[in-house]
């Protein structure tokens, strides 16, 4: 360890300066970096722990995370949008000009819907399938005027949603499971003792909290 007479003098800020060498590139480029603290010992400490990070390749990963920050919801759906307006130059048969427009208009929505207040600046990367499928359920009930999405618009809002957070979200992510509201059908609904045991299962894969509102639903049909 340095002797007082080989530290340099703090700075007009009260802090000791001190650029470090802490290792090499792949390509033989030496790696240095600035270090300051109020007390010489930290300081040291500092720059050994920057070696010993940089050498098993923990300080590489984390100042590129640092670089590249998970998006939120909102912004993993804009900057696929961008991706897409990027392809459409290079190959315009990719997405039409409607198509791109398409999507902004259902970012706009989206991110507007109280349905997904809770998420929409979340980061993707934290994002679940219970509070996905939450979110889409709570879009196609009416809201207080009455009015409802139609399934084909929540259809397209998950033609945004699906590939945006398949491309920035968490890679465990079960997409297969979410479920998007459909049509009224012509036919009645019928629930039998033989179709129950079928939606709890499919219920409890999506969430356990899900799986209790249906469980409490069909208690008391």
């Amino acid at each position: 360890m340095a002797s007082k007479s080989n530290r340099p003098k703090k700075g007009k800020d009260g802090k000791y300066h001190k650029q470090a060498y802490i290792g090499k590139n792949p390509d033989g480029t030496r790696i240095y970096r600035r270090f300051s603290d109020t007390d010489w010992h930290n300081l040291i400490l500092q720059i050994a722990q920057c070696k010993a990070d940089f050498q098993s390749g923990k300080l590489l990963k984390e100042e590129q995370e640092a670089k590249n920050p998970t998006p939120t919801l909102a912004k993993a759906m804009e900057n696929y949008i961008d991706t897409c307006r990027v392809i459409h130059q290079q190959s315009p048969d990719e997405y039409s000009v409607a198509t791109i427009a398409g999507y902004a208009s259902v970012c706009r929505s989206i991110i507007k819907s109280p349905a997904f207040a809770q998420i929409i600046d979340k980061p993707v990367s934290e994002l679940t399938v219970g509070a996905l499928q939450a979110a889409l359920n709570a879009a196609s009930f009416p809201d207080a005027d009455g009015k409802r999405l139609s399934p084909k618009t929540l259809r397209n809002w998950w033609g945004l949603l699906k590939p945006a957070i398949d491309t920035y979200g968490p890679q465990d992510i079960r997409l297969d499971k979410i479920k998007i509201a459909k049509g009224k059908s012509s036919k009645p609904l019928v629930i039998s003792n033989r179709s129950i045991p079928e939606m709890f299962r499919i219920a409890l894969e999506i969430d356990t909290e899900f799986f209790l509102y249906i469980f409490y639903l069909l208690y008391h049909v």
